[in-house]
């Protein structure tokens, strides 16, 4: 019983502490799953965090599909089409009906994708305290 509240503890914790991250023009908050930009939040599907996360950890990097799947679909089975499909509707969630916006995700002909505007690690909501790309471990991770 201790032991399952204590999980519940440390969860909660780890959830508090996730990283805000500046992607463009949106402010992306992963603990709720929204993005947020000119005073307008979305909710997003938690899958399709993920996804803008992962590109935001390797702002600049072509990122294959196997990439993808590897890293965002973890212990799931999927096809390329669901990727193709869920960078299709994290593009239209961040164009938020704006025909003038940005292209943040672009394709790399028969390489992958990347993440085309600048990406700023923050430590509150509302600032950024790493400016630019985030630092990395000697594994690659963030």
């Amino acid at each position: 019983m201790v032991s399952s509240r204590l999980s519940l503890f440390v969860l909660g914790l780890f959830f508090m502490q996730q990283p805000v991250v500046r992607v463009g023009e949106w402010l992306v908050t992963p603990s709720v799953n929204q993005i947020s930009r000119k005073g307008r939040q979305l909710t997003l599907e938690p899958r399709l965090i993920d996804l803008l996360v992962f590109f935001a950890r390797h702002p600049g990097e072509v990122l294959s599909r196997d990439e993808l799947i590897d890293n965002v679909w973890t212990r799931n089975v999927v096809t390329s089409h669901v990727v193709t499909q869920s960078v299709s509707e994290l593009r239209k969630s961040l164009k938020d009906g704006d025909d003038g916006s940005l292209e943040y995700i672009a394709t790399v002909p028969k390489r992958g994708y990347k993440l085309t505007v600048p990406v700023i690690w923050c430590t509150e909501e509302g600032g950024g305290a790493d400016a630019g790309y985030p630092r990395r471990n000697d594994d690659g991770r963030v």
